[in-house]
């Protein structure tokens, strides 16, 4: 029994040194692109921490188990914001605009589903990644119920569409960063206000150079979004999480008031 007892508490040990490190790690994101990795679990660390801790403390290890609790405890408090976030003090004021962004998967073939989806949700705009040929083919129907588009389809996951209810007082897509990956600039008036849109989805940060060229895209698209009316809204897959030192990098840009 003692055994046993000491064969769990090894393991919920090292349960919580890969977590505590896990955690450390994904903190200096900045530095390099193999730690920023580390940086999306923090959830998955708290949630270890605090079970390694409650099991420690019933194994009778009070020490290592109270750390454990502490530490987690410290990580869930991080947490915070994304599950709890503040409540707006006021009602806004002005048009509104109702915008689905949805990566469809270009391999997906649920077609139907999607168009379904779309129907049901009824948005203003609507803003959909990784279409191809294909996809534009079977959503056709959106050009009937928003006439307005701008899109470039490709088969490498990047391709980009974007359909409105409402003109579109400029559009572009600009396919000409360094990696070739396409992002949509468009522009709507909605009665007397001005709505801009910058639709992104970056590649994923699976190397040094990839993590390099996300990082780049959704900064140039934060300056777009800085130097813009105030409605401004950045959107899309942007192949990170909140958790991540770039996403504190993106908040942290100047957004128009």
């Amino acid at each position: 029994m003692n055994a046993l007892r000491t064969r769990v508490t090894g393991l919920l040990e090292v349960v919580a040194l890969f977590s505590v490190a896990g955690f450390v790690l994904g903190l200096f994101g900045r530095v390099f692109w193999i730690f920023d990795l580390f940086s999306h679990f923090r959830l998955q660390y708290a949630v270890a921490l605090l079970s390694a801790g409650d099991l420690l403390l019933f194994l009778r290890r009070p020490r290592t188990g109270g750390v454990c609790l502490l530490i987690g405890g410290i990580i869930s408090i991080s947490l915070a914001p994304w599950f709890f976030p503040k409540r707006i003090p006021t009602e806004p004021t002005g048009p509104a605009l109702r915008l689905v962004s949805f990566n469809v998967n270009t391999a997906n073939s649920e077609f139907a589903a999607v168009v379904d989806y779309l129907a049901s949700a009824d948005p203003d705009l609507i803003f959909l990644m990784e279409v191809n040929d294909g996809w534009m083919n079977q959503l056709a129907p959106l050009d009937v119920s928003h006439p307005h588009r701008i899109a470039l389809p490709r088969e490498d996951n990047f391709g980009l569409a974007l359909w409105s209810r409402f003109p579109l007082a400029a559009a572009r897509i600009n396919d000409d960063l360094i990696d070739e990956t396409p992002m949509v600039d468009v522009t709507i008036q909605r009665d007397d206000t001005t709505f801009r849109i910058i639709g992104v989805h970056p590649v994923p940060p699976m190397s040094q150079e990839a993590s390099r060229s996300r990082n780049d895209q959704l900064q140039r698209a934060a300056r777009l979004a800085a130097n813009s009316t105030p409605n401004v809204l950045l959107i899309g897959d942007l192949n990170l999480t909140p958790f991540s030192p770039h996403f504190a990098d993106l908040l942290a840009t100047k957004w128009p008031s």
